[in-house]
């Protein structure tokens, strides 16, 4: 569960790409058939991890929903929607976090950076989500809470950097299966070249570059 890759569990098939916006941490489209849950890969793994059971439990409420970085837009849900995201933030957050263990590992120590990151370490969660277990049980204020999580995410902003090997990536983001899938289907002529670019991300003249790498790595993305 710690390497998000793309892939199928239980019928919900399991994506993650970088979103172009840095407000969303993750989605999931409810279908009977074809349920999916996208991640958003830009953010740390913990928080990764944290999205994936969010959106499962949308789609064990058999509706579709959205993860933000930010709590500020609950309050503009109607009375059943808001029921259903706080409850999906408080399952995803108990089944990481156990609150009775939480209890007991918290107990006497400070609330501060340092024992907030020990903690996150320890459940292999991202800091928000140990800070919520605090707001959770009414050991800290909202606004103190709300005030480290910009504080975190400006961080964040601060240490990202861009670069990395392009085909790699893309390989993790779509993975195995759907690009074995799309190269398939090119090479039975059942799509052309022009949609097997589009379906990879990737410019035409660029493929056999793609191709490469894909079979270089082998099963390793």
């Amino acid at each position: 569960m710690r390497n998000l890759r793309s892939g199928v569990t239980c019928g919900i098939y399991v994506l993650k790409d970088s979103f172009k916006s840095e407000t969303f941490s993750g989605f999931c489209l409810y279908d009977e058939q074809f349920s999916i849950i996208y991640v958003n890969n830009s953010n740390a793994e913990s928080r990764q991890i944290f999205t994936l059971f969010h959106e499962l439990m949308y789609l064990l409420f058999r509706t579709s929903g959205v993860d933000k970085v930010s709590d500020d837009y609950i309050s503009t849900l109607t009375s059943e929607e808001r029921r259903i995201e706080v409850y999906c933030n408080e399952f995803a957050g108990t089944f990481l976090v156990p609150d009775e263990d939480f209890l007991a590992s918290v107990k006497n120590k400070e609330i501060d950076d340092g024992t907030i990151g020990s903690l996150a370490k320890t459940y292999s969660v991202s800091r928000e989500v140990i800070l919520r277990k605090h707001l959770d049980q009414k050991r800290i204020t909202k606004g103190f809470y709300e005030k480290k999580v910009e504080e975190w995410s400006r961080q964040a902003r601060a240490s990202s950097s861009g670069g990395g090997d392009y085909y790699q990536t893309q390989i993790a983001y779509l993975g195995r299966a759907y690009i074995d899938l799309a190269l398939k289907n090119y090479y039975q002529n059942k799509i052309d070249i022009v949609q097997l670019g589009e379906y990879l991300n990737v410019k035409t003249k660029n493929i056999s570059k793609f191709e490469d790498k894909f079979f270089s790595l082998g099963n390793d993305y």
